[in-house]
């Protein structure tokens, strides 16, 4: 793939899948790819992880679809956006590379997303039983992949600060709402 990455992996992939998705949603889904690794680095997406997806799921749609789209419209790209989280994490060797190339860019061209995507991270791997092993070293793959090495880096933090995980997941929900 060449510079133009993200328009070609956005066609390819809705192609695929035969779904429609503009740009600007799939540049949100894109960015949530992440989680998705981390969620299914212990082999089982839980209960609560898939809660959070769904609450993803729903943020894209929020931020992505006009303000007068009609319920309906909002609940089937909600289901949409959800469905392609399951089909990626049942798929991941198929479209990891692709994806993982096309948020490199996408980083490097809005290196203010990277403090998202770090909080998203944290929020899927603490939300069950905290951060577990698997899931750190998943995180570090994913720093030294997209070369970005503040990635995961308030986890480390919010890990050394003795918050219990309650006070931890509040205070993330809290930060990641002022992103949209």
């Amino acid at each position: 793939m060449n510079a133009f990455l993200l328009n070609d992996l956005h066609e390819e992939y809705t192609e695929a899948r035969k779904i429609r998705l503009n740009f600007e949603q799939f540049l949100a889904f894109v960015t949530y790819y992440p989680a998705l690794l981390v969620a299914k680095t212990d082999g089982v997406v839980d209960e609560k992880e898939w809660s959070l997806l769904q609450e993803l799921s729903d943020r894209i749609v929020a931020d992505t679809l006009p303000q007068d789209a009609d319920k309906e419209e909002i609940k089937d790209y909600k289901q949409l956006f959800f469905d392609e989280f399951h089909y990626l994490i049942d798929n991941l060797d198929r479209w990891d590379r692709k994806f993982m190339k096309a948020l490199k860019q996408l980083l490097e061209q809005r290196p203010a997303l990277v403090e998202m995507v770090s909080s998203v991270l944290y929020l899927l791997a603490d939300i069950s039983k905290g951060v577990c092993e698997k899931e750190s070293t998943m995180i570090e793959y994913l720093r030294n992949e997209l070369q970005v090495s503040d990635l995961g880096k308030n986890i480390a933090v919010a890990q050394k600060s003795g918050l219990s995980q309650n006070t931890r997941n509040f205070a993330w929900q809290t930060f990641l709402a002022s992103f949209w």
